[in-house]
């Protein structure tokens, strides 16, 4: 069992960062439950990182224009279902569009300087916890596109954090 304290700290953190749902109140046996068996597997950063990405979402939070759901509060986040989906960005809010409509390799350079991909650059450095995704490294951290069907609109599966070593090992793969 992990230390009571990193178990009640969760449950603060989750009020401290989902200030638009009900706060959680009591930490009862089967929370608790829930909670240790969570710190096995994410660290108290990765789940503040999963509380500030609900309340941010528009969907979860009730904000959203279109819906009436509102995420039921502190049992439903830390679901682990959930808590991976929301770590993932799947309820993020939906990105508008970039002013460069068709990105080609002319101007893809450019478009990486826009605040558009500027943003969407930090938000994939955060999910990932400013770390590479394949070898942990934290210096010369790079985003890799998986996928450029959704460039100008990135969803966070099209994207990876590679630091520089294995992103040139990546782009490398056929010629290895």
């Amino acid at each position: 069992m992990n230390n009571p304290e990193d178990i009640n700290k969760v449950a603060q953190l989750y009020n401290k960062y989902c200030p638009s749902l009900c706060k959680a109140i009591k930490l009862t046996p089967k929370r608790k439950r829930i909670i240790d068996a969570l710190l096995n597997d994410y660290s108290m950063q990765d789940l503040k990182q999963a509380f500030q990405m609900v309340e941010a979402s528009d969907f979860l939070t009730g904000r959203s224009k279109n819906s009436t759901w509102r995420c039921p509060g502190f049992d439903w986040v830390i679901n682990i279902d959930h808590l991976v989906r929301i770590l993932e960005g799947y309820y993020d809010n939906p990105r508008k569009n970039i002013k460069i409509l068709k990105i080609t390799p002319n101007n893809y350079n450019e478009y990486l300087q826009t605040p558009e991909w500027q943003n969407i650059r930090k938000e994939a450095l955060q999910r990932a916890g400013y770390k590479c995704q394949l070898c942990s490294e934290i210096r010369l951290l790079h985003i890799h596109h998986n996928t450029y069907e959704n460039i100008g609109n990135e969803n966070p599966k099209d994207l990876i954090v590679l630091c520089e070593s294995c992103h040139a090992k990546f782009h490398n793969k056929d010629k290895v």
